[in-house]
């Protein structure tokens, strides 16, 4: 994922907000791979509209048996073809429940500013 970061970096307009925090207590803790992608990628593309300050803050926090993704960007949502919205973030749900089950929880705010989704998962184990 940082390299996805660095990319985007390079790709976005340099008054861009663009942050990528990565605060990791055990570096071998393991979680399925990528999972957190198609959030950091929507808060990349939803974040970018023609009006106002432009930005996108992703962390992830790794502490004890506990990971927590956050990103807060922008709202400048895009029209989605389905009321749910896209495949993506329907695949990613499910994907959750096969992977964690009970052992995630995801939440999603927003305002006609800025939105937020946070996933948190426990029960992690290390290498």
């Amino acid at each position: 994922m940082k390299k996805y970061a660095e990319l985007e970096k390079l790709r976005l307009d340099e008054n861009f907000d663009f942050r990528f925090d990565v605060d990791l207590e055990n570096p071998d803790c393991q979680i399925a791979p990528l999972i957190s992608m198609p959030l950091m990628e929507n808060s990349i593309k939803h974040s970018i509209g023609p009006h106002g300050k432009n930005f996108a803050h992703i962390s992830i926090r790794q502490q004890g048996d506990q990971i927590t993704f956050e990103a807060v960007n922008s709202n400048n949502p895009r029209k989605s073809k389905s009321a749910s919205g896209g495949l993506g973030l329907a695949t990613f749900i499910k994907r959750l429940e096969l992977t964690y089950m009970d052992k995630y929880e995801y939440t999603v705010e927003s305002d006609e500013k800025t939105y937020r989704c946070k996933l948190r998962i426990w029960g992690l184990s290390s290498l």
